[in-house]
C-alpha cells in the first residue's frame, strides 16, 4: 500500500492554496474558473480536487488557514506588558495588508461570505477571537492606569476592529502604503485611547 508523506502533502496543499489565492484575488470568487485555478496552482483538475472537494472548499481553506495563523499568533502574545501586547495584536491583525493580493482577497471574501455560511462562520469565529484578545488587553491597560478610563475595553476592541476592516477595504487605493498605514493606525489608537506610547510595539 502506498503511503503518503505528510510533510510533502502539507507543502503541496500550501502551494495550491497560495496559487489559488492569487487567482481569486485577481478575478474575484465568481469569475475564477477551474481553468484559472489549474493555471495558478500548476496542478491538474484531478490533483486539485484530490485535495479539495470543490471551488468553494478551496476558497474556504485559504481563509481558514489564514484565520488559524492569526489565532495562533494572537495566542502567543505575552500580556506581561499589556501596552506592547495590545499593539502587537493590532499588527498581527493588520499583517495581511502587506500582502500583494490583500485587496483582491478582501473583495473576494466580501463577495463570497454572504453566500457561504461555513465561510461566514470561520470569519465570525476569528473576529470573536480578535475582539476577546483586544478586550482583555484593554482591560489590563485600564486596570494598570495605562489607558483612558472613560474608554471601555469592549469599545476599544470594537473600534479597533472596525478601523482595521476599513483599511482592508481601501488597501487597493493608489496611494495606500501598508506599512505607513499600520504605523499611523498604531499612533492613532494610542492617541484616541490615551495609551502611554513608550511601550508601543
Amino acid at each position: 500500500m502506498r503511503t503518503v508523506d505528510p510533510d510533502r502533502y502539507a507543502e503541496r496543499r500550501r502551494r495550491i492554496l497560495a496559487g489559488a489565492a492569487d487567482a481569486f484575488a485577481a478575478s474575484g470568487y465568481a469569475k475564477t474558473t477551474v481553468g484559472d485555478l489549474r493555471k495558478a496552482t500548476g496542478v491538474s483538475s484531478g490533483a486539485l480536487f484530490h485535495y479539495f472537494a470543490d471551488k468553494a472548499a478551496i476558497f474556504r481553506a485559504i481563509v481558514a488557514d489564514d484565520c488559524a495563523r492569526v489565532r495562533a499568533e494572537l495566542g502567543r502574545i505575552d500580556s506581561a506588558d499589556p501596552r506592547r501586547a495590545f499593539f502587537t495584536a493590532v499588527q498581527v491583525m493588520a499583517g495581511d495588508l502587506v500582502q500583494p493580493n490583500a485587496a483582491g482577497m478582501a473583495a473576494a471574501v466580501l463577495e463570497r461570505a454572504s453566500a457561504d455560511p461555513e465561510l461566514a462562520a470561520i470569519l465570525a469565529e476569528l473576529e470573536q477571537v480578535e475582539r476577546d484578545a483586544l478586550t482583555g488587553l484593554a482591560e489590563l491597560m485600564r486596570r494598570d492606569g495605562l489607558m483612558d478610563p472613560a474608554v471601555s475595553p469592549s469599545q476599544a476592541a470594537r473600534w479597533t476592529i472596525t478601523v482595521l476592516d476599513g483599511l482592508y477595504l481601501h488597501c487597493d487605493d493608489e496611494d495606500f502604503d501598508a506599512q505607513d498605514e499600520i504605523r499611523f493606525l498604531v499612533e492613532s489608537l494610542a492617541r484616541t485611547f490615551r495609551i502611554t506610547p513608550s511601550a508601543s510595539a
